[in-house]
């Protein structure tokens, strides 16, 4: 008798072994970054990119099974061998806050601290890099501040390409010239903006600010403003490159909600003339914004 009871004692226990490996559980892990959705999103789900980003001395890697929207199914191999499958997510929390999120389906037999350690070296990488502007814009840290000047004087021209460095500085030395003749100084860097009027035609902007009110002669305007807020960002390089900074721009632009009031212009801190070697030029790329 003793011996019959034996075999349902020993299907319970086999039945319990088979629970505990068999059934999962629900794993949550979220971080909070500051950062907009939208220029997070943009690394997120450039998943040919996600070296630049993936903490490479942690010991694991990963695999990607699914790209949706704001959700990235991947498997991560751990340091110890093991395999950890699961969705990563961003949401919103703010307008410049984001959560980063990772969910998964366990067995109650896991090993929490190993997954945890896993996981949150994995979402923290992930929080760091897009917490740096540098790593969402091209390498360019845009930053708010306050405008600097408010009295300028100003050169204005039309032609059919795009202004050489040449052309460029004949500008801004017409400018030099009339400023020492009214006794002023010019008190920063000069001041450009190209903006493309037609298929054919390109109209320049060279301004300089100067250190007291000055009329003007017709050719050279004067310009006045009241303190506003800018937007600005460095860049090192050439003509191409401060192109491509200002489309990196407007994606800032858009992520941060911010409205543009007024021209966008280059403040050309590098004298492109006696610099050569274009990479080694600095403009600060400025944008009056709301």
């Amino acid at each position: 008798m003793k011996k019959w009871l034996l075999v349902p004692v020993a299907l319970v226990i086999i039945g319990g072994i088979c629970f505990l490996l068999l059934f999962k559980r629900s794993f949550s892990k979220t971080v909070v970054s500051a950062c907009t959705i939208a220029g997070a999103d943009r690394c997120f789900e450039d998943v040919a990119a996600w070296d630049k980003w993936w903490p490479k001395n942690s010991g694991c890697g990963y695999k990607i099974e699914g790209v949706y929207y704001n959700d990235i199914r991947l498997s991560i191999r751990c340091a110890d061998g093991s395999t950890l499958s699961g969705d990563m997510r961003l949401a919103p929390l703010t307008q410049d806050s984001i959560l980063i999120n990772w969910r998964c389906r366990l067995p109650l037999l896991s090993r929490d601290k190993e997954i945890q350690r896993t996981v949150s070296t994995v979402l923290e990488a992930f929080k760091i890099f897009v917490e740096d502007s540098r790593n969402i814009y091209s390498g360019i840290n845009f930053f708010r501040t306050m405008s600097r000047n408010a009295t300028l004087v100003a050169l204005t021209s039309t032609g059919t390409a795009y202004p050489t460095t040449a052309e460029v500085y004949a500008k801004i030395d017409s400018l030099r010239k009339y400023i020492i003749s009214r006794n002023a100084a010019a008190i920063d860097s000069p001041m450009l903006n190209v903006s493309k009027v037609s298929g054919t035609q390109f109209k320049m902007t060279v301004a300089i600010a100067v250190n007291k009110q000055l009329l003007g002669d017709g050719r050279i305007s004067n310009l006045n403003f009241v303190p506003w807020k800018m937007l600005e960002g460095a860049v090192h390089g050439g003509v191409y490159t401060v192109e491509e900074a200002f489309e990196e721009m407007q994606k800032f632009k858009i992520d941060n909600n911010i409205s543009i009031m007024a021209l966008p212009y280059q403040s050309l801190i590098t004298d492109r003339r006696k610099e050569q070697d274009t990479t080694k030029w600095v403009t600060i790329i400025c944008a009056p914004v709301s």
